[in-house]
């Protein structure tokens, strides 16, 4: 297994040959699940529900497009 060492926001990636922003690390929250089990109880919705819409979104909408259809979904 590949040990991941973080610097603050930053993570090293051995792929990319250095230190790589990490998106939720920035914003306070540990990983991705950490993110969304956060958002889950921000919103009042099941789990499930916000780990299926972030997954059929892609990672590159965490912090715009999701965030809408979570809004949407609590109406």
């Amino acid at each position: 297994m590949q040990e991941i060492r973080a610097f603050g926001p930053f993570r090293y990636n051995k792929k990319k040959g250095g230190l790589v922003m990490d998106i939720y690390r920035k914003h306070g929250y540990k990983d991705r699940k950490d993110y969304l089990e956060s958002l889950a109880l921000e919103f009042g919705l099941p789990k499930r529900v916000v780990f299926t819409a972030a997954n059929m979104l892609g990672k590159n909408e965490d912090f715009d497009g999701l965030l809408t259809i979570l809004e949407d979904a609590t109406w």
